[in-house]
């Protein structure tokens, strides 16, 4: 059997992805549990070792499922991979939790900010538009993270 190659996603980067099977391929370890997710990414099967925090998100998706995996930094200076389902097969699809829901959103903010800065540049093809909306987005999500939580934090 050939060995599929893995998915990698650097640090600020994120994949598309369609979800190859109902299921993973769940293996016991030293850790605990590992989970193994096969993906279409590009016409191209892929594997990728979900984390407990994405494997949460990914189980209640199903196959055909198209979903966004977004590797990020976190506050301590670790790093998590986020799951968001963007395209489901099912018309009745089974609610999926965002397991971050902070994160979620800011970076919902960057995509919309990057997409609003984009829309109106008309000399630019759409391709064009989308690299130029996936450079701006770590730069927008950068700054919804430095923004202060509470109104008292707006005038010190």
């Amino acid at each position: 059997m050939q060995k599929k190659p893995q998915l990698k996603i650097e640090v600020d980067e994120s994949a598309i992805c369609t979800l190859s099977f109902d299921d993973c391929l769940e293996y016991d370890n030293q850790y605990g549990k590992s989970y193994l997710y096969t993906f279409n990414v590009d016409g191209v099967e892929k594997v990728h070792w979900a984390s407990d925090n994405a494997h949460k998100t990914l189980k209640e998706c199903n196959k055909g499922d198209m979903v966004k995996i977004s590797h990020v930094r976190k506050s301590d200076g670790g790093t998590m991979y986020i799951v968001d389902l963007i395209g489901s097969t099912q018309d009745n699809k089974k609610e999926v939790k965002k397991t971050d829901t902070d994160l979620s959103i800011k970076w919902g903010m960057a995509f919309n900010n990057s997409s609003r800065l984009v829309a109106n540049i008309m000399d630019i093809t759409p391709k064009q538009k989308v690299l130029l909306i996936k450079e701006i987005m770590p730069e927008m999500f950068e700054i919804a993270c430095n923004m202060p939580n509470d109104k008292e934090d707006l005038f010190e």
